[in-house]
């Protein structure tokens, strides 16, 4: 039973109550029998008198083996509007006594959604898919309820069931962001990668730039082979620019390096690089004569030009920095930044994958 006193949404009212009661646990013994004309309304009238000594009015429903109820006083809040609050809140447990209530007490396809939706983030799917599923019955063009049972019967690992779902919201509203990006998870994950990608692509131009897209766009790109790693590259580098501070962020960062990484061991036949460890030996010798506060301001402006994107493998391509005089290839700005951060921070894993060009660079020499 909920019986909150005060409201938990913020509001300076009383909470309205929720309970859910076994019919076992409520004297019936001067009821009519259960199954007779009169059974039904006498448990209500009832129930509804074990509250009102109160101050309760009840509106109240039974289920199999239980009578569900909602309880309001002239100074409680509209249930209705206390539960959207705790909705807000992500106070999923607080919520789903009032949605279990009040769904079958007046059902409709909201309240089953946000019942389905409280039960799946209480980590309890399998009990979700009979409300989500009803909602989607009642609300047939609502492409969200369709996609929120999909979503839950991914949970079970039912990939077919969530797969239909997800078709069947698309085809009632083609753009629909959210179903067609996990979809495209879905397919993705199953080796259907280019639909995956047309569907990611869909997702995005629903809502561009959206960051969870731009890193499943990427992880597919990635998927299909070394031929479209540039693409992937570049559509981690959008999520890195458009959301630098968000948490896949870092991942993406991480992706990026680990791809120049190989691209600049498969330059090399998978060995140092020269051309790296010369840069570095540079780096060494351009910083010996500048102070920490000078070293910072290279290593931060390399960065932030790493957030839109450096061309390494392009040796035609040069950059200028406002902290430093000269033109610099993409690699040679790795391997600044490189040395910038190792002083700054020996220990620091720069994830260039330059450690072994580094460690010969102040160390002995590397033979071409």
């Amino acid at each position: 039973m909920s019986m909150n006193k005060r409201s938990r949404t913020g509001r300076d009212q009383e909470a309205p109550i929720a309970f859910k009661l076994p019919l076992g646990a409520i004297d019936t013994s001067n009821l009519p029998l259960p199954g007779s004309p009169d059974y039904g309304e006498a448990l209500r009238r009832h129930v509804s008198a074990m509250y009102k000594s109160e101050g309760y009015s009840l509106r109240i429903a039974v289920k199999e083996d239980y009578v569900y109820g909602v309880g309001v006083r002239p100074t409680s809040m509209h249930p209705q509007e206390y539960v959207e609050g705790l909705l807000k809140s992500g106070f999923y447990s607080d919520a789903l006594p009032f949605l279990q209530a009040m769904s079958l007490i007046t059902p409709s396809p909201d309240l089953l959604y946000n019942q389905g939706l409280a039960l799946a983030s209480l980590g309890r799917p399998g009990e979700s898919i009979e409300p989500l599923t009803v909602a989607a019955q009642m609300s047939p063009n609502d492409p969200a309820m369709r996609t929120a049972l999909a979503l839950s019967f991914l949970k079970l690992n039912k990939a077919e069931a969530a797969e239909m779902n997800l078709r069947e919201a698309i085809r009632v509203q083609p753009d629909y962001h959210w179903a067609n990006r996990n979809l495209a998870a879905l397919l993705s994950q199953q080796g259907s990668l280019e639909e995956g990608e047309r569907l990611f692509r869909a997702a995005l131009e629903a809502q561009p730039n959206e960051p969870h897209s731009l890193f499943g766009l990427a992880q597919n790109l990635a998927a299909q082979g070394s031929h479209r790693t540039e693409d992937a590259a570049s559509a981690y580098k959008d999520l890195i620019r458009e959301h630098p501070d968000h948490k896949l962020a870092e991942e993406a960062r991480r992706q990026v390096n680990r791809m120049m990484e190989v691209h600049l061991r498969s330059d090399s036949g998978g060995g140092l690089r020269p051309d790296a460890v010369m840069y570095m030996r540079g780096a060494l010798e351009r910083f010996e004569g500048m102070d920490r506060n000078q070293i910072l301001a290279v290593m931060t402006e390399i960065a932030e030009k790493g957030e839109q994107g450096i061309e390494v493998g392009n040796a035609d391509k040069r950059y200028r920095l406002d902290a430093l005089p000269g033109e610099f290839t993409g690699l040679h700005l790795l391997c600044l930044l490189h040395v910038s951060a190792k002083m700054m921070a020996p220990d620091l894993d720069t994830g260039s994958g330059l450690d072994p060009e580094y460690e010969a660079a102040i160390g002995q020499p590397v033979e071409p």
